[in-house]
């Protein structure tokens, strides 16, 4: 970006973090930014909404306990996680914060504080266990060695799946910028964790917009 604007890496830097802090800013009055600060109230109006964890790849610290606990086993690689409702149109209501890539989901589940709703709550099962501490999570059904799926439960699951592609799709959206999709260097949490927000926020901005532009 030095290169191309012709003036020096500090200075670029300089105005990057500006220009984070302006963008942040402007999301947020414009209320496109998802909700935070490890409390989430689910919109009544929702038929249901969906929960899952995305991970986005780090560097490698040269600190060995570093590497451990950003290292994924999931993704077999270090990465920055963070926990994601969204709807069925790929709107991101909820944006948990950034952890360490080698935390399970389920542990980012317990660390927020989810205002009592009626609204469903579908998850796969990196969150087993949520449906017994909340009577509307709906989780897919698990096999065992013993105790294999029937048809019906198989059934069940693929249903879920179908329904959950859609965070997928909220997930692909937000990482049509490169700084979320590829390895990033940065190894600052609050940046890490600034970029995803402001990313997500531009992501509700896009689908809001295509929403209206597709009403008759």
């Amino acid at each position: 970006m030095a290169e191309y604007s012709g003036i020096c890496q500090s200075k670029v830097s300089e105005w990057i973090k500006y220009l984070l802090v302006v963008l942040h800013e402007t999301l947020d009055r414009l209320n496109f930014l998802a909700q935070r600060q490890g409390s989430f109230t689910i919109d009544e109006n929702l038929d249901y909404i969906l929960c899952d964890v995305t991970e986005r790849q780090v560097s490698r610290s040269t600190d060995y306990e570093l590497q451990k606990e950003f290292y994924s086993g999931k993704k077999k690689t270090h990465t920055v996680k963070n926990l994601v409702f969204s709807d069925s149109n790929t709107y991101i209501h909820y944006l948990g914060e950034t952890y360490e890539g080698s935390l399970h989901d389920k542990t980012l589940w317990d660390e927020i504080s989810l205002k009592p709703s009626p609204v469903t709550i579908i998850a796969d099962l990196g969150f087993l266990g949520a449906h017994k501490e909340n009577e509307n999570v709906i989780l897919p059904y698990k096999s065992s060695k013993h105790h294999p799926l029937t048809t019906l439960q198989k059934q069940i699951n693929k249903a879920i799946a179908q329904v959950r592609v859609r965070v997928e799709h909220a997930f692909a959206g937000v990482k049509r910028l490169r700084v979320v999709k590829e390895k990033i260097r940065l190894r600052t949490s609050q940046i890490l964790d600034r970029i995803m927000d402001i990313a997500v926020g531009l992501h509700n901005l896009r689908v809001t917009f295509r929403t209206i532009n597709n009403k008759p």
